[in-house]
């Protein structure tokens, strides 16, 4: 009988004939790991790119583009859920040309999309979901979508047919609608500047925000407002440098209720990126690099070297040798939540039966667990602990059990990486690094800065988006780099690191700032000539990074640089953003304003 070889041997010999590119996905060589993740998707993505516009041309179908990042929860839940479903798939592959943009690595066209959705679709939040015309007008968005129809809300399949049916009815409306988008955009760009404000004004403004934070403080278990809850470092370090005692008061117990908290990670001195519940106890398990430089500083600002220098010593690990830093470490998915907990047992194995006792009482483990029911979906929290500090200090009296816990932590499912952090969460660590007097640290800030001058900087001196991104920077990544730079070089004395954050500066402030609006914009979009629509550079969430106009004034005020002009108009901007919102002000526009003040004495 004649053999006939397997058809797993005939696979083999195929592949091995064939170039990896040519078996590779789209996205396969994606440099973002949230535009990776899509590659196995049933939809067929593609990068956001000429090829992408192409085919939209060619085939006359609309864009259909998600715009998310690797650590938000229903970005990853429509990947999982959405687009996972067949008869979703097949919508978006046969109706549309789907793309895949990650905000950090497009942050011109997230800034764009998110002006449509915020200002025409009246809709907030991540991720965005929005379709373009062939010549990549957007005239339908909106933010989340869930896998059906919810609360009202509608859900991604609706959504996905009524696109389809409007865009097959009646193309030439559907581009009209985006034409009045276009308008409605560059109409919203404020035509004059804010008034501009004094020191009288932004004190009363100041002392107003203070008041409403005060009103929202939890004196029982510290923290402000409602969950989920964020360590909001620029607001503590805000509150820190107050005159009134309350403040303060407020915000050592904020910082000391988080680091008796599993928020704070005893295994490896790093934060975790918030909590869901009032008291601290279910933190979302995720680390984000420019987390623990944001919280170092607020350790800094209340004289807590060693917890600020505990996160600084995690941001560190999170740093592969002249690679940049990774951005974050995701531990939410339900097969890695398991990782980070521990009965009491398990800890017992681990660090020896002498020792348990002790490092169960210092980690405040319990036989019956310390996480409340529920804590994360899909999980039985039954007798499972979160390691958390139950005495300042306790860490030296258990280091060596502490190290064995975090080593046998590592060998079990390791949570998913995003290799890629921006050029401003560099700069939030060489500027916390730059506080610390642990020469390690001190070496490690010499180390970035000397990645940074090598693989951030283009050629004509535009500053990258990441390390290996091709797109320039956010305005708010130059400022926040400038910062960090300026900071490392105080301390240093380091020339060339002063030189390239004035550099920095300028650019900046040559390409992005618009003194008729009183705004910093966003970068140009890389759409076809004649949309010409820029935005101003959105204002981000409640906890999240400082915007570009309060980042900027900070640097400018600290370090006392550029013209007393351009201070002035930054806080004018901010001023009147503050009191536009018709809520407590963000803790970064509130210590760029304080410094602004004290530049003023």
């Amino acid at each position: 009988m004649r053999r006939f070889p397997s058809l797993a041997a005939g696979l083999i010999a195929f592949a091995s004939l064939v170039p990896v590119s040519a078996l590779a996905g789209p996205l396969t060589e994606a440099p973002s790991a949230y535009v990776r993740a899509h590659d196995t998707s049933p939809v067929k993505f593609l990068p956001w790119g000429e090829a992408a516009w192409a085919r939209a041309k060619a085939e006359q179908k609309p864009l259909y583009v998600v715009v998310g990042s690797f650590t938000q929860e229903l970005a990853r839940a429509m990947r999982e859920q959405s687009f996972a479903r067949e008869e979703n798939a097949a919508l978006l592959n046969e109706g549309f040309i789907p793309v895949v943009v990650d905000r950090d690595e497009h942050p011109d066209l997230a800034a764009f999309l998110q002006a449509y959705v915020n200002t025409v679709k009246q809709m907030q939040g991540w991720p965005l979901n929005v379709w373009l015309t062939p010549e990549l007008k957007p005239f339908e968005g909106a933010s989340y979508l869930p896998p059906s129809d919810e609360w009202g809300k509608e859900g991604f399949p609706n959504a996905l047919k009524r696109v389809l049916n409007a865009w097959q009815t009646d193309p030439e409306a559907q581009r009209a609608k985006a034409d009045e988008a276009i308008a409605a955009l560059t109409a919203a760009v404020p035509t004059e500047p804010p008034a501009p404000v004094d020191a009288v004004a932004v004190n009363s403004l100041l002392d107003d925000a203070t008041a409403a934070w005060l009103a929202a403080y939890d004196a029982t278990n510290g923290g402000f407002g409602e969950p989920p809850r964020r360590l909001e470092p620029e607001l503590l370090r805000f509150l820190l440098r107050r005159e009134d005692k309350a403040s303060r008061d407020a915000a050592l117990a904020t910082i000391r209720a988080v680091l008796a908290s599993p928020v704070r990670d005893p295994l490896d001195g790093g934060f975790f990126r918030s909590a869901g519940d009032t008291a601290w106890r279910q933190p979302t398990l995720q680390k984000v690099l420019s987390d623990q430089a944001r919280a170092a500083l607020a350790c800094f600002a209340a004289d807590l070297p060693a917890v600020a220098d505990g996160a600084l010593g995690f941001g560190e690990s999170l740093r592969p040798p002249m690679q940049g830093c990774m951005a974050s470490l995701d531990g939410t998915a339900e097969s890695c939540v398991p990782a980070f907990l521990w009965t009491v047992a398990e800890v017992r194995e681990v660090v020896g039966a002498d020792a348990a006792d002790r490092v169960a009482a210092l980690l405040g483990l319990a036989d019956a667990g310390n996480l409340p029911p529920d804590s994360y979906l899909g999980i039985d929290t039954t007798g499972k602990n979160l390691p958390r500090w139950t005495q300042e200090a306790a860490d030296e009296s258990i280091r060596d059990a502490v190290l064995k816990l975090r080593v046998a932590r590592e060998q079990r499912t390791r949570p998913a990486r995003d290799s890629e952090a921006t050029s401003g969460a560099h700069g939030l660590m060489v500027a916390a690094l730059a506080k610390s007097a642990h020469k390690p640290l001190q070496v490690a800030a010499a180390q970035i800065v000397a990645e940074i001058e090598a693989s951030f900087i283009r050629r004509d001196g535009t500053l990258r988006a990441a390390r290996i991104y091709a797109t320039e920077a956010a305005p708010r990544d130059y400022a926040l780099l400038a910062d960090g730079l300026l900071a490392y070089a105080s301390v240093s004395g380091d020339a060339d690191a002063r030189r390239l954050a004035l550099a920095l500066v300028a650019r900046c402030n040559a390409v992005f700032w618009n003194a008729a609006a009183g705004r910093y914009m966003a970068a140009p979009v890389t759409l076809p000539a004649g949309i010409g629509a820029r935005v101003v550079a959105p204002a981000p969430d409640a906890g999240d990074l400082p915007s570009a106009e309060s980042a900027m004034l900070l640097l400018l005020s600290t370090h006392r640089v550029g013209e007393p002009a351009h201070r002035a108009a930054l806080a004018a901007a901010i001023a009147a953003e503050v009191r536009e919102a018709g809520t407590p002000a963000r803790g970064d526009q509130l210590l760029a304003l304080q410094a602004w003040v004290t530049t003023l004495k």
